[in-house]
């Protein structure tokens, strides 16, 4: 055929003025389609072999165990069937995930890794059963599955919160910042939780505080993985801020590590000044501080010795001792 008389086809076929070629047309098109109906019969009457794949998921995990390393996310499964049905499974069915009962498998330990494995040709007939693959399903690959089964662990870790603070003047925290709760507990493998030796909070700065101050503040996981659970995302705190006001109290001078000795000092009295909140403030006495010489014998011939608190309440903070070393004479 020439090139102009295909040209000349064509427009007959777009445009069929002669009623002669569209009845040729027409006859030509139904022989067509009988025959090719007849062909994909023969075709699909005969029996073919594929490859399917099917996603693959493991089921009945033990709640203390972790699957981990898996290398295999898919089965292939080899099929011989006809061809239209053959065609119907491997493109018009939807591929169901086969599942892998760890309860129910022959779970074996590798002889020279430590890992688990499961042979595949066990499963045969329960997947011919749930995929309705009876006498169709020819082998299975890969013939052996991989994986890692680990004891879950529980850490408790304790959490270090990143808070920056400028208090307004007088102002101090009081006791000390609270965290609700202190510690998130982290699950997963044994060998990944003890990396981890504390957990940060996303970094906070407040300024001019002068009130007590509550909120919540995100914590920043350590380690992001399906295979790692932490039992909070978030903690509370709470930042107890009270007004201060500076205090003096004279309490007399003892002697911290020798009651056998008796010892004068110069003076016999030392003045304390301290931070105290204004709340606490009627509740300080003398007989809640102690102040002393810490004496030993291989200092015996020096002038002066300096004097230290061995006892004071917890909610102040001494700020000067006055004086800060004493003469003494020791009484034979």
């Amino acid at each position: 055929m020439k090139p102009g008389d295909f040209i000349e086809f064509i427009k007959k076929v777009v445009t069929p003025k002669d009623e002669k070629f569209r009845n040729q047309l027409s006859i030509f098109l139904i022989c067509f389609g009988i025959s090719f109906f007849i062909w994909i019969l023969i075709k699909t009457s005969k029996e073919y072999y594929s490859n399917v794949e099917y996603p693959l998921v493991y089921t009945n995990i033990p709640e203390d165990k972790l699957l981990t390393n898996c290398h295999d996310s898919t089965l292939i499964l080899r099929i011989k069937s006809k061809g239209f049905r053959l065609f119907s499974i491997k493109y018009l069915k939807k591929h169901r995930a086969i599942g892998i009962n760890l309860n129910r498998a022959n779970l074996r330990k590798s002889r020279y890794e430590n890992t688990t494995y499961v042979l595949t040709s066990p499963l045969k007939k329960d997947i011919e059963k749930k995929l309705y693959l009876t006498d169709e399903l020819i082998s299975i690959s890969p013939d052996t599955l991989h994986f890692n089964i680990e004891d879950i662990v529980n850490n408790k870790i304790p959490v270090r919160p990143d808070i920056s603070i400028i208090y307004k003047k007088q102002y101090m925290l009081y006791d000390s910042i609270k965290l609700n709760p202190d510690s998130i507990i982290v699950s997963g493998p044994q060998e990944t939780i003890d990396t981890i030796k504390f957990i940060r909070t996303l970094k906070i700065e407040l300024l001019n505080l002068s009130e007590n101050k509550s909120f919540p503040i995100k914590i920043i996981k350590p380690i992001i993985s399906p295979n790692i659970k932490y039992s909070a995302d978030t903690i509370n705190v709470f930042i107890p801020v009270e007004k201060y006001t500076e205090a003096t109290i004279e309490i007399p001078i003892g002697v911290l590590n020798n009651d056998s000795i008796n010892i004068i000092t110069f003076p016999e009295k030392a003045q304390l000044t301290y931070l105290v909140a204004l709340k606490d403030y009627k509740r300080i006495y003398p007989e809640m501080f102690s102040v002393g010489i810490n004496y030993k014998e291989n200092i015996k011939n020096n002038k002066t010795l300096k004097l230290e608190v061995s006892k004071q309440p917890g909610f102040i903070r001494i700020t000067k001792i006055k004086p800060e070393k004493v003469e003494y004479i020791i009484l034979k």
